[in-house]
């Protein structure tokens, strides 16, 4: 006797998902020279608004063997969210000297971390986002020093840098550290 039901033959389904990302923030920057030798810089880069928009698409078909089909779609439903998210701004200020054989140079950044908003936080979902950020990220130091020097009457030029960089994690101590050095053939 043959079962009362259909043995599943095939299924197809299909899932999108679509980001769209618009943004506007501003980067203002000031650099003086003085003598020819030293340089000074102060940069202030605004927070950025982003808008966040996602399309989300599903639609599934079963066909069993006996060519019975369901299916399912979500295309009837509203599958558009959109937000807008506030990113932090930052602040860097650097100084160089440069002569003939010789460039130092050295910058700090402050990026505040904390300023991170869902804006209208209309949802339960983004009004504890917004919580845990302010809770959990600190601002951020990131320090720069940089050399490069030119070995005379040659060609040849080294450099060397570090970079530090503090976790912006509430009570995280940790810095990240990245060093540098090269040389180059330069025909300057």
């Amino acid at each position: 006797e043959e079962p009362p039901y259909s043995d599943l033959d095939r299924v197809y389904h299909t899932l999108e998902y679509v980001h769209n990302y618009t943004s506007i923030s501003f980067n203002l920057g000031l650099v003086y020279t003085y003598e020819d030798y030293y340089r000074f810089s102060l940069n202030l880069n605004t927070p950025a608004s982003l808008r966040v928009e996602e399309y989300f698409y599903e639609e599934a078909e079963a066909i069993y063997d006996d060519e019975s089909r369901n299916k399912y779609s979500n295309i009837g439903s509203d599958n558009t969210t959109i937000f807008d998210v506030l990113l932090p701004w930052s602040i860097s200020v650097g100084s160089s000297y440069n002569s003939e054989e010789l460039t130092v140079s050295a910058a700090f950044q402050f990026k505040n971390y904390p300023s991170i908003e869902f804006i209208d936080a209309q949802t339960d979902y983004f009004s504890d986002l917004n919580d845990n950020i302010y809770r959990t990220l600190n601002g951020n130091i990131k320090f720069g020093l940089g050399i490069e020097y030119q070995i005379p009457y040659t060609i040849v030029q080294l450099r060397g840098g570090a970079t530090f960089e503090s976790s912006p994690l509430e009570n995280n101590e940790s810095y990240t550290k990245l060093y540098s050095g090269g040389n180059q053939k330069s025909t300057r």
